[in-house]
């Protein structure tokens, strides 16, 4: 009896230990091993598992740079929106909240005048600066949702772009 107990634990000890390496992994420990005890089936199962366990460690270290990586981009790409709304609302501020005010002082001079001359020419100016003005919203709205993008895909509209910068700047 007490060799058949002995020789019962010495049996099932590798496998109670595999068990219980199992459960420490699936609670997140990966940092247990299984015992080898033999090189039998058990000792190569436990090796295996040994083996699986780095293979998730390695992979659990990896998401956890790729996650800080897209963290990180992501920061960037909030920081890069934040500066294009600031300098979309400078624009605005700048270019067309000026222009439609010289458009709404430009028309009340029209009604205060006596003279047609002057105003027909005030009317021409104000013609003049609302083209521009819109003009001015137009390319700031292909800036914004470029319909080229819609139109031929990203890297046609990136080539595109490309050729205009290279045309407008021809130094650089």
């Amino acid at each position: 009896v007490v060799a058949a107990t002995v020789l019962t634990w010495l049996l099932t000890r590798p496998i109670l230990d595999l068990v219980d390496t199992t459960q420490r992994v699936a609670r997140g420990d990966l940092s247990t091993r299984a015992s080898v005890w033999a090189e039998d089936e058990i000792g190569s199962l436990a090796d295996s598992f040994n083996q699986m366990v780095e293979e998730l460690e390695s992979n659990r270290t990896t998401i956890a740079e790729n996650e800080q990586a897209r963290t990180r981009l992501l920061k960037q790409l909030i920081g890069a929106q934040e500066d294009e709304r600031k300098r979309i609302a400078r624009e605005l501020h700048d270019s067309i909240g000026q222009a439609l005010s010289s458009i709404m002082l430009g028309a009340s001079l029209i009604e205060r005048s006596d003279a047609p001359q002057e105003q027909r020419s005030r009317a021409d100016e104000l013609r003049r600066l609302s083209a521009e003005t819109l003009e001015n919203v137009r390319r700031m709205s292909r800036e914004l949702r470029p319909s080229v993008l819609d139109d031929l895909g990203l890297a046609a509209a990136l080539d595109r772009y490309a050729s205009e910068f290279q045309l407008l700047y021809p130094d650089r």
